[in-house]
């Protein structure tokens, strides 16, 4: 048994699962109150049938007998002491120091004399941990992050992206196709794209997007944007309809945003001046009433648009004073 060996008796961890597992259905209703219906039972018979059947392949397998462990300890002629433990654990430590040990579940922890520390999982995880506290680890999938020892975190997925985090919680994502997201810890969050366009979402709701030709323009939460061109040009777009156009040499030229749009009637052919956005229209002459009607939009309304191709159909409904009468015309 090796010089300096000790014995004492314990149960594997296998023989903990099963009595767990009993116990757990020993603790189920004798009553079968648990249960829905008949179909319920019937499952339940076969499940707990199951489970003795697993139970009896367990204690007469060779593989997976439930065997008593005896605690040893022995050392080889190279100095090297291996220690097997009540539970299936196991310790070795060699003569330069290195230490591994094997816990009962199959994890190898190796811990090297220089503060490196290995651990190897049984469903291949491999974390490897340096001494100023940097570590990489290593996934089944091909995932690998790695930590410095100031919190900085890349992790690498197995399609090639990569997620970067920042020690004050900031977040870079990078996509196979050339996309980046920074999020920082106050909720804003960046996106840059392959073709030089950004847009940045800030917390207050602002939204600034730049394109790679210089051009730049700031939308605010009350409607209102500023756009700001390579030749220096800025146009400020107020949630009023004032427009502000400031161009390179300081020149400020005013406007505002065309809020009507000029119809005729298709009755009387009088010129009407109607909001934009208006669905429907009164001639002041004829008494005709006019609805906007995009085509792509079945059987719904659209605003009321200029005469273009791309506008719709209007139609025109004529009141009388003893009756309704309907006739549909092209605008």
């Amino acid at each position: 048994m090796g010089a300096g060996a000790s014995m004492s008796k314990g149960y594997n961890v296998a023989h903990k699962e099963l009595m767990d597992q009993l116990q757990r259905e020993a603790d189920k209703p004798m009553d079968a109150s648990d249960l829905a219906d008949f179909e319920a039972a019937k499952e339940e018979v076969r499940r707990v049938r199951k489970l003795f059947q697993d139970a009896r392949e367990k204690l007469t397998s060779e593989h997976q007998v439930f065997k008593v462990y005896e605690k040893t300890e022995k050392t080889l002629e190279d100095g090297t002491k291996i220690t097997l433990n009540e539970d299936g654990s196991k310790v070795v430590v060699k003569p330069n120091g290195v230490r591994i040990a094997t816990s009962a579940d199959g994890t190898i922890t190796q811990n090297n004399p220089n503060g490196v520390t290995i651990v190897k999982r049984p469903n291949g995880q491999v974390l490897q941990t340096q001494p100023d506290g940097s570590s990489v680890e290593k996934h089944p999938d091909g995932t690998m992050i790695q930590t410095s020892a100031d919190g900085l975190k890349l992790e690498v997925a197995p399609d090639g992206s990569k997620k970067q985090t920042m020690p004050d919680g900031t977040t870079v994502q990078r996509y196979k196709d050339g996309t980046t997201m920074q999020t920082n810890p106050d909720g804003c969050k960046i996106v840059q794209y392959s073709d030089g366009r950004k847009i940045q979402h800030n917390p207050n709701g602002t939204i600034i997007e730049t394109n790679a030709d210089g051009y730049k323009v700031q939308t605010m939460v009350d409607g209102s944007k500023f756009e700001f061109f390579a030749n220096g040009t800025r146009i400020d777009t107020m949630s009023n309809g004032d427009v502000i156009e400031t161009l390179a040499d300081g020149t400020q030229l005013k406007r505002k945003v065309e809020t009507t749009v000029c119809i005729h009637c298709s009755q009387c052919q009088t010129i009407i001046n109607a909001s934009r956005g208006h669905a429907i229209v009164s001639c002041p002459i004829c008494r005709h009433i006019m609805v906007a009607n995009q085509s792509t939009t079945p059987g719904g309304l659209a605003p009321l648009n200029e005469g273009s191709s791309s506008g719709g159909l209007l139609f025109c409904h004529r009141f009388w004073l003893r009756g309704f009468e309907t006739s549909l015309v092209r605008s």
